[in-house]
């Protein structure tokens, strides 16, 4: 690894359930593109091509978790660019809030029992995510969780550079060092 990235591994002992993140030393926060499974397969969320209903609940809150941690962290960038002095941003219990004032508030949880991804909208009402194809999809229509926030967000705020992309994951295995 390079001096200019720093490596935590998290969890207990080895095994499926420690996770190595690699942070570029500048970076003002980790997403989803640095964190990779020590061993087994990718912490896939890009590549998967199971359902919300083939997902255990372990799978579940680690899709889920690290689709809104990424979000997070890209919203963190879109309240402070957006100058507005009423926005804020929270995340607590599996709940993030992206309260924009005027604009109206939009609220993205995870809902254990259908292992579903919820965006209440200002926009676009209420809409339910279903892990599909490694994203959060609608089912419905098929438009993304990430795609439908990043082009409201770009319209609300008249701000057409706002990127929600989910980040792809970098790599994975017990080669990382």
């Amino acid at each position: 690894m390079r001096d200019s990235h720093l490596a935590a591994g998290f969890g207990s002992g080895s095994g499926p359930d420690r996770v190595i993140c690699i942070v570029p030393l500048q970076a003002p926060r980790f997403t989803t593109s640095t964190c990779l499974q020590e061993v087994g397969s990718p912490m896939d969320t890009q590549g998967s091509s199971g359902t919300s209903a083939d997902l255990s609940e372990k799978d579940f809150h680690r899709h889920a978790d690290l689709s809104i941690g990424d979000l997070y962290g890209k919203l963190e960038e879109v309240v402070e660019e957006a100058g507005l002095p009423e926005a804020d941003l929270e995340y607590s219990q599996g709940v993030l809030t992206l309260e924009l004032g005027k604009h109206g508030t939009y609220v993205i949880n995870k809902q254990g029992p259908n292992k579903q991804l919820w965006m209440s909208s200002p926009v676009s009402g209420p809409v339910r995510y279903d892990w599909q194809n490694g994203l959060w999809q609608y089912k419905h229509d098929g438009h993304k969780l990430h795609q439908r926030l990043q082009t409201e967000l770009r319209k609300l705020l008249n701000n057409s550079d706002i990127d929600l992309e989910p980040e792809p994951v970098i790599g994975y295995g017990p080669d990382v060092t």
